[in-house]
């Protein structure tokens, strides 16, 4: 795979940052096409390559938008492709989400009303492969004041690659309004003026990202009074699988061990929801399905290799030869060699079939005062095949572990949603992918307090209840390993007993992994808050239809505020 400098990159995109070139108009069919700034360069998750595409014409017309690599060796992504319908004498921003995958020098096309047009690469041309890294890049405003290079750097030859600090090409308010163009990066620092000024949209979609375990730094915010004190100037909101820290000082007055702070809890959560978790796929699948896909038969098929050259060796040859017909050896070993190589792939039918096992990890956070769902997870896939295409709304955000897109010609279409066609998983080799995704959801558990003391629950959920724990606002704990299907009610009594040491928190407990994740009682869970266990989670998409399909999914809710003691 070819290697781009840090300089070379970094030329690259500060080259595409000031490039709107709108084409003429005679080439494209009446339609302009700008190529739009990158917000983040060399991150570590998607990256959004949009275009503004403008409709000069009075008719309708059907753009495509195709990036070709010319080479591929190994990991790597072939084909990314979007087409749209653009109304008359409109204009319309489109993206093509790249994964952290390489694509190595792509080359654009663009389809008009069943025209092709192939821009010069010196002018229309989203860059290289190299918008992905090593480097922990963290992601400042134009407002936020200081010197970056001034800031923490992390200890030598750490891990990360070093920190990388990079201030937008653009102001707040021209930030993407998808919370998947910020996966990239594990914190995001900003100002109380740009917090103030900018696009509830883009606001909206930074709230997403801090939901799926991003950190936003707001520098000069006044913290509301649910944040948690850390220190003098520091006042942390947890919010979903992140938080919001509110700082009183500015990051070039932060001390070490603040930055060592930050550092830790960024490679922590890295290192759980992205492919570094995922190096060992075996034992992912195996903890994701009910099977060992591992426990290959050594041992038959080691017998079976030396009945097979005992008679295809010696016993063929004494046979024959005292028959005199030793030349029939040209007839006699292919036979045998098919028979035994049908009895090992009819092992294989009857053992495992030809259908794809699929076993899927997740955790959602769902805020039902805000109607947001943000939900994490890991899928393993197994089978004889690979599946023939996966399908994911736009909003999933991908990151293929081993065992997946290694080899074969590997396209993406976003044109409704993530089509995945080519051979994204090895058949008869475990793979996995961790995922995430943040949208906005209606569903809830409606939950009524009755006079008596007990709770009515009805399971708004969308999928059966195997175990419920709600902590209401009062802080009354009530639990119930009763299941209970979509849309079914039940009644729940408060739980005898006193308080907790320490309180359920789902940032931290989830940055252990799903091996050490613990199922917490509702004594330990915030006030105002739920924990659920579903037999198949109605937050995602599975891709394809599995033969046998394994869920273990869990909702962790937020209804109400705590009510504060007089």
């Amino acid at each position: 795979m070819r290697k781009i400098t840090t300089m070379g990159a970094a030329a690259v995109l500060a080259l595409l940052a000031f490039l709107p070139l709108s084409l003429r108009a005679v080439e494209l069919n009446e339609v302009d096409v700008t190529l739009l700034p990158q917000l983040v360069g060399r991150g570590n998750g998607y990256t959004e390559i949009g275009f503004s595409l403008t409709n000069r014409s009075p008719e309708v017309k059907q753009v495509g938008l195709t990036l070709e690599a010319a080479y591929n060796y190994g990991r790597g992504l072939n084909r990314l492709s979007r087409k749209v319908t653009l109304p008359p004498e409109s204009s319309m921003k489109v993206s093509l989400w790249q994964p952290p995958l390489a694509m190595n020098n792509p080359q654009l096309t663009i389809e008009v009303n069943g025209r092709v047009f192939t821009p010069d690469k010196h002018n229309l041309q989203p860059g290289t492969s190299g918008n992905f890294g090593r480097n922990t890049v963290i992601l400042l405003s134009q407002q936020v004041p200081g010197n970056s290079g001034k800031f923490y750097q992390g200890p030598a030859g750490s891990y990360s690659g070093g920190i990388e600090y990079q201030m937008s090409s653009m102001p707040v308010a021209q930030w993407s309004k998808y919370a998947l163009a910020y996966s990239g990066v594990p914190m995001i620092m900003l100002t109380g003026r740009d917090w103030k000024e900018m696009p509830e949209e883009v606001k909206n979609a930074l709230l997403q990202y801090a939901d799926l375990g991003g950190v936003i730094l707001l520098i000069g915010v006044e913290a509301p009074e649910r944040a948690v004190l850390l220190n003098e100037y520091w006042r942390r909101e947890n919010v979903g699988f992140g938080y919001l820290l509110y700082s009183s000082i500015e990051p070039e007055a932060f001390s070490e061990s603040d930055w060592q702070y930050l550092e830790r809890d960024w490679q922590r959560f890295q290192n759980t929801v992205n492919d570094n978790a995922m190096k060992n796929s075996g034992n992912l699948f195996r903890a994701l399905l009910s099977i060992d896909s591992n426990n290959f038969p050594a041992v038959p098929l080691m017998l079976v290799m030396v009945v097979f050259a005992i008679i295809v060796g010696p016993v063929n040859y004494i046979v024959l030869m005292r028959r005199k017909r030793l030349m029939l050896l040209l007839v006699t070993t292919p036979l045998i060699s098919l028979v035994f190589a049908g009895l090992i792939v009819g092992y294989a039918f009857v053992a495992e079939g030809w259908g794809i096992q699929q076993g899927i990890h997740s955790m959602t956070y769902l805020d039902e005062i805000r109607q947001q769902a943000a939900t994490i997870g890991n899928m393993g896939i197994y089978g004889a095949v690979s599946p023939d295409g996966l399908k994911f709304s736009e909003a999933m955000e991908l990151r293929f572990g081993e065992g997946t897109a290694d080899s074969g010609y590997l396209q993406i279409d976003d044109s409704a949603g993530q089509l995945l066609t080519g051979s994204w998983f090895v058949p008869r080799l475990p793979g996995a992918i961790a995922f995430r995704k943040a949208e906005n959801r209606l569903e809830r558990l409606k939950i009524n307090p009755l006079a008596d003391g007990s709770l009515e629950v009805v399971n708004g959920l969308g999928g059966e209840i195997t175990f419920l724990a709600i902590k209401m606002p009062d802080r009354k704990a009530y639990e119930s390993a009763t299941p209970l299907p979509g849309g079914a009610r039940a009644v729940l009594w408060p739980k005898e007993g006193g308080g907790v040491s320490r309180e359920f928190e789902l940032r931290d407990n989830f940055l252990h992994g799903w091996n050490s994740f613990r199922q917490p009682s509702a004594e330990q869970l915030p006030a105002g808050n739920y924990y659920a266990e579903l037999v198949a989670s109605p937050f995602i998409e599975t891709g394809f239809e599995a033969g046998k399909l394994s869920q273990k999914a869990a909702v962790f809710g937020h209804f109400a505020e705590e009510e504060k003691t007089k």
